[in-house]
């Protein structure tokens, strides 16, 4: 009963108490780690400490060691992702479960989401030419189009297994998802049904999803808001009003030991999509038009990273590790979109596709860590010195800009007559130039994590204490070799006006150097040495049966070392009955009895 207590009591705790945490979001660094341990211990000693949670929820090779079951619970996200798009969600549940045996498992989820807060409602309209309501003159059913479960969400699923006589390897996977629709607006996605008792003719149905007053009208239009019927404006098409953004990481672990040397290894793929698609359909008398517009930006990124541990033969608790990473990214921009103006007879469509920019990242470091502790090991310290070195390049310009580009566009007016009017255009693009311009940075980064327990014998509570020291310098340059490669870019335009005649074709064909003289040079764009410094405070209390509560407080540079405090939060570890070992033990001392 006194345990039963004792749990209903840390989970009520962890799901008041656990404080805010959001995942740092950027859409240009990469996935490197989807396992970062979830232990405040380890957060709060700078990486340089472990438990039980992190031997539990991170992929490793003592994974299924521990002998007891346990349970992790509470309010917040503990993840520290490095992620692609800027989709953090703010807090969120978030529980564990730990269980032991000859193939042990865990499992870990979370869940973190904010309301959508401009959810529409549906409405029925009547109107009655009568206060006695027998004469309907019409009715208007409004709706609302892809309306959003929720404005934001990130959930997280990891699952972790030991497989093998004596678990010598460890795997699992890990998914995460992403959303953002906070842009929804009620007013760009309603489609209206009217229905006209008296004058059956005025009835129509107009359907429009994302798009905005002035979208609608320039949609109208496959000249986008311009008169003149020219290959550019029909080319663009009209975007959605806003983008809705999701993302998604998989990964697999690997983890073992050979000897006393443990290796992990982690295979992820992330993909950050933002899509603006729109479309608009209206049945009313001489309009009739249906559109539909299809745009997305993507940026998917592959890493592998492996990662090894080797003790130090002549010092207890010490280790030398190092690891590395390789990863390759891709970004692209599509779109494309046809439109139908049946009573006018007109129609037009566009798509334009290109090659994905491509991206490099490279990292290796290394170090070791130092460990020392008192006599009675009340107090333990740890240092944890490194080198790493990085190197990023990819091709620059605009985000999500593609290359070798081909697009395709279409115009025609089945009713165009005279030679004002054009009957029919069409245009066709193929750049096969290549891309040419290249940004490269190179980092060298020292980091000097540090960590101190404090946790005497018979202590009610204990004290943890962490710093995160780095210094780093990097250096950016920027290549443009485009004026020492040939062009090869070729453009076509087709006109035929409303009387039958045709205009001259217009053709493009650069085939040549795009400039006089070239220049073999690269240029620093930019260099910088910076210093990072946090500082990390936190206590633990310890309680019968293996359970404690975790606190932690960060704090930045500047100010007095505990009142410059950033966050605070409180972190629950909850065993779930005893050991197997110490189970079977009490099982012989009863059966020796007997």
């Amino acid at each position: 009963m006194k345990k039963l207590v004792l749990t209903v009591m840390l989970l009520a705790m962890a799901s008041a108490l656990f404080a805010q945490f959001t995942t740092p979001s950027t859409d240009t660094t990469w996935s490197s780690n989807l396992w970062d341990s979830v232990s405040f211990e380890k957060e709060v000693t700078s990486g340089t400490f472990s438990n039980e949670i992190d031997k539990a929820f991170s992929p490793n090779a003592d994974f299924g060691l521990y002998g007891q079951q346990f349970i992790y619970g509470g309010l917040g996200n503990p993840l520290k992702l490095n992620t692609l798009g800027s989709l953090s969600a703010g807090d969120g549940f978030n529980f564990g479960y730990y269980r032991p045996g000859t193939m042990p498992m865990s499992y870990y989820g979370t869940f973190a989401g904010t309301r959508l807060a401009n959810r529409p409602s549906s409405s029925f309209k009547k109107d009655w030419n009568d206060n006695d309501h027998k004469d309907l003159k019409s009715t208007t059913k409004t709706t609302y189009n892809r309306v959003p479960l929720i404005g934001k969400t990130d959930s997280t699923f990891r699952f972790l297994i030991g497989i093998g006589k004596d678990k010598k390897m460890v795997t699992g996977f890990y998914f995460n998802m992403q959303s953002d629709n906070t842009g929804y607006t009620p007013t760009n996605f309603v489609k209206t049904v009217y229905t006209d008792n008296k004058t059956p003719d005025n009835s129509f149905t107009e359907s429009i999803t994302n798009l905005n007053t002035a979208g609608v009208t320039n949609m109208k239009n496959p000249a986008t808001g311009s008169g003149t019927v020219i290959a550019p404006n029909v080319i663009a098409g009209q975007a959605g009003t806003m983008a809705f953004k999701n993302r998604f990481s998989i990964g697999v672990p690997l983890a073992l030991k050979t000897g006393a040397i443990a290796h992990t290894a982690n295979f992820d793929l992330s993909a950050y999509l933002e899509d603006n698609n729109a479309a608009y359909k209206n049945n009313k008398k001489n309009e009739n038009i249906e559109y539909k517009y299809t745009g997305f930006k993507s940026h998917v990124a592959l890493t592998a990273s492996y990662g090894l541990e080797m003790p130090v033969n002549d010092r207890e608790g010490d280790m030398w590790f190092g690891s590395a990473l390789l990863g390759i990214d891709f970004k692209n921009n599509q779109h494309s979109y046809k439109y139908e103006h049946k009573d006018k007879q007109i129609k037009a469509d566009a798509s334009e596709t290109s090659s994905p920019k491509l991206g490099f990242k490279l990292e290796a470091e290394g170090g070791r860590l130092f460990n020392f502790t008192s006599p009675k090991k009340a107090f333990t310290f740890k240092l944890s010195p490194s080198l790493k070195l990085g190197l990023d390049t990819r091709m620059t310009s605009t985000a999500y800009e593609g290359y070798n580009t081909k697009i395709k566009a279409n115009y025609s007016n089945s009713k165009a007559s005279g030679a004002g009017d054009v009957k029919s255009l069409s245009y066709t693009k193929a750049d096969k130039t290549g891309f040419y311009q290249n940004t490269t940075t190179l980092s060298t980064e020292i980091k000097a994590p540090m960590g101190l327990k404090v946790l005497p014998e018979n202590w009610k509570i204990g004290f943890l204490l962490g710093a995160d020291l780095s210094a780093k310098y990097e250096v950016t340059i920027t290549r443009n070799t485009t004026n020492n490669h040939k062009r090869n870019n070729v453009e076509t335009t087709k006109v035929t006006l409303g009387d039958g005649s045709s205009l001259p074709d217009t053709n493009v064909n650069n085939t040549d150097y795009p400039g006089t003289t070239y220049t073999s040079k690269g240029t620093i764009a930019s260099s910088a040495f910076t210093f990072h410094e946090k500082h990390y405070f936190g206590f633990t209390i310890p309680f019968e049966g293996g359970a404690h509560l975790d606190f932690f407080m960060e704090g930045g540079p500047g100010g007095s070392w505990l009142i410059n405090v950033n966050d605070f939060r409180i972190q629950a570890f909850i065993p779930l009955g005893a050991p197997k070992e110490r189970v079977k033990t009490a099982a012989k001392e009863v059966k020796a009895k007997k």
